[in-house]
């Protein structure tokens, strides 16, 4: 039913998106290929014109027949060589990349995998538009692809594997360019409603590939796969395990290590990240994610302290951590559904991995003096209750995403179960 509605978003017609491309027009010139209809069939602009404010506000009045991509060409697009001419860049600044590439041995470069190829003029006139206007999108793409391919060839995949995981990786975001840039704003704390439009980029950033034969199939299955788990907790579909492709469980794992890189692209703290992983096992494909390792073995500098719980801050929140834990206990022997399968699902895997993190809920008052006592014990237990935390907060937008949430509040128990996570992830 989501993919559905999905294919009846014109991207084009995005007022987002649209201003992107008005805002580019201002520095490079960029012009009509064709004429351009409304949805009515009214011609709107002649083939040939060029991109200006005027052109730009009649545009954003209408909606098109058509993608407004179908219709413009840009001077001097983005290629595949000045892809690999960027991700050099980002390298070269990056110590992190740095030792995970040294890694690899007796594998194809990033450049005679991409290098030669040649992006449909609408796709290179997306990547232009985000390496001019969305230097975030286009910067952690190409992040995201330096660990894709970390990944993959340690993983030993073909050269055509390997091509497609990269390109992939390349388009997996490209769908953010048609959502509302205020969403992205540091800070943000998002609504319900804005998260599952957030999480809706992944189907467009498919859609957008879909046209293309070059692309459909591995490259838009990958991208549209990126944000599913293999405990099928993910999304847009729930799917899990084998269901998942493998380039698209490799960009999921990409994700997940990217999140801890900083705006200079290095891993400040590798343990976190370790921990992380560890975290997340039975989300992620471990045999691919163990490739890390290598970077858990290297001396790093002093990691700055990020932590913004106080010591009693961290001891209420373990408290109410096991609390929540407990009471799904008694939740779940006493009735059965579908919805509850889906919870236990959940907070078996995050039990699992609490345990593997070193968390014993029977000798908290132990821990909680160690908190105290040990900064590395206490930055250890942050990242613990900052992943469980998201965890939780993220079963709960499942559960509305999967329109399970008011179902759910129906039962007083389980309301009030919902209410606790509530109170700690805030």
């Amino acid at each position: 039913m989501l993919m559905a509605k999905i294919k009846r978003y014109d991207v084009g017609n995005d007022v987002h998106y649209k201003k992107l491309v008005s805002t580019v027009g201002q520095k490079k010139t960029i012009t009509t290929n064709n004429d351009i209809y409304t949805e009515t069939g009214q011609k709107l602009v002649a083939k040939g014109v060029k991109i200006d404010n005027k052109v730009s506000a009649s545009l954003a009045k209408h909606k098109l027949q058509a993608p407004l991509d179908d219709f413009i060409e840009i001077e001097n697009p983005i290629t595949a060589m000045t892809v690999v001419d960027d991700i050099k860049r980002i390298i070269a600044g990056s110590r992190t990349l740095k030792i995970l590439l040294d890694d690899l041995r007796d594998t194809d470069s990033i450049e005679s995998i991409i290098g030669s190829h040649n992006f449909p003029p609408t796709i290179a006139f997306k990547l232009s538009i985000a390496k001019s206007e969305r230097e975030d999108i286009y910067d952690h793409s190409l992040m995201i692809l330096c660990l894709a391919y970390f990944i993959a060839s340690k993983a030993n995949l073909s050269k055509n594997q390997l091509e497609s995981t990269l390109l992939a990786a390349l388009f997996h975001d490209i769908g953010l360019l048609h959502i509302d840039p205020a969403y992205f704003k540091s800070g943000r704390k998002l609504t319900s409603n804005e998260r599952k439009f957030l999480n809706v980029h992944v189907i467009i950033s498919s859609l957008i590939l879909e046209p293309y034969s070059e692309y459909k199939g591995v490259i838009s299955r990958t991208v549209l796969d990126h944000h599913e788990r293999m405990d099928g907790s993910g999304y847009p579909n729930g799917k899990s395990g084998d269901e998942i492709c493998v380039s698209g469980q490799v960009l999921a794992i990409a994700e997940v290590v990217g999140s801890k890189f900083n705006a200079d692209y290095e891993c400040v703290d590798v343990d976190e990240l370790e921990l992380l992983l560890n975290m997340n096992s039975r989300k992620l494909n471990s045999e691919l994610y163990t490739y890390f390792s290598v970077l858990f073995g290297n001396e790093q500098k002093e990691v700055p302290s990020n932590i913004s719980l106080s010591e009693l801050e961290m001891k209420d929140k373990l408290l109410l951590l096991a609390e929540i834990l407990k009471k799904w206990l008694s939740i779940s022997n006493k009735q059965s559904s579908s919805t509850l399968a889906f919870i236990a699902s959940y907070i078996d895997t995050l039990y699992e991995s609490l345990i593997q993190a070193g968390m014993n809920f029977e000798s908290l008052d132990f821990l909680i003096m160690m908190i105290e006592q040990d900064d590395v014990m206490k930055r250890h237990t942050y990242t613990i209750i900052k992943e469980s935390s998201w965890q939780l907060s993220n079963l709960i937008e499942e559960l509305k995403r999967r329109n399970k949430y008011q179902e759910t509040v129906k039962d007083n128990s389980l309301s009030e179960w919902l209410l606790s996570i509530e109170k700690f992830t805030v």
